[in-house]
């Protein structure tokens, strides 16, 4: 009886490994992550800083109706309304009193709700009419660190130190006609200010220009600069000296 030999089975319907087509193996793009990674830090910090900036609300002054160019501005034309405005240069709504009471003018035609920056009055500029900016050198322990800024109201003292300008028959520096520790400004206003690397401070201060006219204050106080003698005492945040602010 003859034998026949079986082909051993390999499974019904099913292919061979001959048969199997072949999987691609996965190409790896590196620069494709490092992009996937970039997008996904950078949504992460976007929505972090309108997370926090949109949490960062201030009460400013925004327009209450339309308001057409040259319009005298006055309080029914504003209202003040909580914002998140950041880098936008607007007023806080602590200031409204004073945008009302010094007079302002519409530069522009501006619709309703539209935040209030001062570029949008006119009169805004400082200093103003009769009015003068004058840069001082006060050097260090002269005047409070950290403390004076732009806004703030500063009084002007003469304070000579050793070694500088004229001398009385003491040794003492003085100016003619003016005693040590006199007040040369009783009231200035700080536009801009800066700090040294020695420690002394630049301080612009606005003045009246009918001083120099009526009791030489601004001579005795360009003369005290220019010797460094002078200290700046910061007044009350409440104090707001007249700038000539709102003459056009």
């Amino acid at each position: 009886m003859t034998t026949t030999e079986s082909t051993p089975a390999t499974g019904r319907g099913r292919a061979t490994s001959a048969d199997r087509v072949p999987v691609p193996t996965r190409q790896r793009r590196p620069g494709l992550a490092a992009l996937a990674l970039v997008l996904i830090l950078g949504g992460a910090a976007l929505s972090g800083y309108i997370a926090i900036t949109s949490g960062e609300k201030k009460g400013v002054i925004v327009l209450a109706r339309d308001v057409p160019d040259g319009n005298l501005i006055t309080a029914a034309d504003l209202t003040t309304k909580d914002v998140s405005a950041p880098g936008v240069d607007t007023i806080p709504a602590s200031q409204f009193n004073d945008v009302v009471n010094q007079h302002y003018r519409a530069q522009g035609r501006y619709p309703r709700g539209t935040i209030l920056v001062p570029g949008m009055l006119a009169g805004r500029a400082i200093p103003g009419q009769n009015y003068v900016s004058m840069a001082l050198l006060v050097a260090e322990g002269q005047f409070p660190p950290q403390t004076i800024t732009p806004g703030s109201a500063v009084k002007v003292i003469y304070t000579p130190r050793g070694n500088n300008g004229a001398t009385d028959a003491d040794g003492k520096p003085t100016i003619a006609g003016l005693v040590a520790g006199a007040t040369l400004i009783e009231q200035a206003k700080v536009v801009s200010s800066k700090t040294g690397s020695n420690g002394g401070g630049i301080f612009t201060i606005v003045v009246p220009n009918s001083e120099a006219l009526t009791n030489n204050q601004l001579r005795f106080l360009a003369l005290a600069n220019a010797t460094q003698s002078i200290t700046l005492v910061k007044l009350p945040d409440n104090v707001r000296p007249p700038t000539g602010e709102g003459q056009s």
